[in-house]
């Protein structure tokens, strides 16, 4: 990993504040649209008309003509004005953050957060998970990733848990279906191998590298691989390990045009649940389970420096699943000492873990010894 300019993790800050103002303050004034006044029986009503997600112009009443009212509209003409310049002012602080170095979202692949962030998902409890989080921690924490892979699935996680009807009034936010068909040329779904279950990923009609997954935890043996989420007409995919990291959660910035926020894991219960996950994938998906691992010690090469306090806590917290988790991230853990010996050790020195040193990787069969045994002979015979 390479540090960032100091200026540009403050320019990153003063994003991230100028957004979360925008989230705890949404209204009218962030609407793209336009007033419209009507008569009806002889007196004057207003209205706000804007294009929604679903494509078609959207009528939003707000009432009676009234000296009153048309001060409030004057008002939110005002800051629409502040909105307008204030999306201007984003778009120079990003790109004067990817141009120190932070590292960005691809366009095919902001048109997807921007949508789901438009549409309430984020608001909703939605968690961004996989390498698109990885990368929004590195700009979070002030560094950019010299091992990254900028194209992969967007992941997206809820966590079963959340009351979402509680937590969001019906027609809040909108349902997956809906936001896909409005991106670009829309989204297909990608059937399961058993066609009478629901599809829990999404591909783009016009980019085949854009796909979707939505996820969700698993928390029992018995629990369905797939679990239908009806407020956002959709379904997920049960997953292993995935209640620990959404168990902590921040907001953060991810690099577009105008940047978009969204929710991740905290970057310690990230760094390592991808320890158990790499041991999981180790035997089924060697190329991942390595990238797991590479993703995991860049960002404790971070936390070590900055917060190994956090580390700590969130390996506490992952012991007290059981002897099952333990094992398999101290099995990762071994297998760092091979690849990031330096990092390996301070992990284990920080968490108190005693592990013997990963075995060094056996010669092809059948090669070595007769390579060796050929050489010394034909070195004998020179003699």
């Amino acid at each position: 990993m390479q540090r960032l300019a100091y200026t540009i993790h403050q320019l990153y800050a003063n994003l991230l504040e100028r957004l979360l103002a925008i989230e705890a303050s949404r209204s009218t004034a962030h609407l793209n649209g336009s007033f419209v006044t009507r008569e009806v029986k002889g007196r004057l009503y207003h209205y706000y008309h804007f294009r929604s997600l679903q494509g078609p112009v959207q009528q939003l009443y707000l009432g009676p003509d009234s000296k009153e009212m048309r001060r409030a509209i004057e008002r939110i003409r005002e800051e629409h004005k502040v909105y307008l310049q204030d999306v201007q002012d984003r778009e120079k602080l990003c790109a004067a953050l990817i141009a120190g170095g932070a590292m960005s979202v691809p366009a095919s692949y902001a048109r997807v957060l921007h949508a789901f962030a438009d549409a309430g998902l984020f608001r909703s409890g939605m968690v961004l998970v996989g390498t698109h989080a990885f990368a929004a921690m590195g700009n979070m924490l002030g560094v950019r990733w010299t091992e990254f892979t900028s194209t992969d699935d967007i992941d997206f996680a809820y966590d079963s848990d959340i009351d979402v009807a509680f937590a969001m009034p019906p027609g809040v936010i909108e349902e997956v279906p809906t936001i896909l068909d409005s991106i670009d040329a829309g989204f297909l779904p990608i059937p399961e191998l058993d066609s009478r279950k629901p599809s829990t990923s999404f591909i783009s009609k016009r980019n085949k590298e854009v796909k979707i997954d939505f996820l969700i935890p698993r928390f029992r043996p018995d629990q369905n691989d797939i679990v239908f989420l009806p407020h956002i007409n959709t379904a997920a995919s049960s997953l292993n390990y995935l209640d620990y990291l959404l168990e902590e959660k921040e907001k953060t910035v991810l690099l577009s045009t105008r940047g978009v926020l969204v929710n991740i894991p905290t970057p310690s219960r990230y760094a390592l649940h991808k320890l158990i996950v790499s041991e999981e994938r180790r035997g089924r998906s060697p190329a991942k389970s390595r990238k797991d691992l590479a993703q995991s010690a860049q960002l404790a090469e971070v936390l070590l420096q900055d917060n190994p306090g956090g580390l700590r806590l969130s390996w506490e917290a992952l012991s007290t699943h059981g002897k099952g988790w333990i094992t398999r991230a101290e099995a990762s853990i071994t297998r760092m000492t091979t690849t990031n010996p330096e990092i390996a050790h301070q992990l284990c020195d920080l968490l108190g873990i005693k592990i013997e040193p990963a075995p060094p990787n056996p010669l092809p069969a059948g090669s070595s010894g007769r390579a060796r045994r050929s050489s010394s002979k034909k070195s004998a015979g020179k003699k």
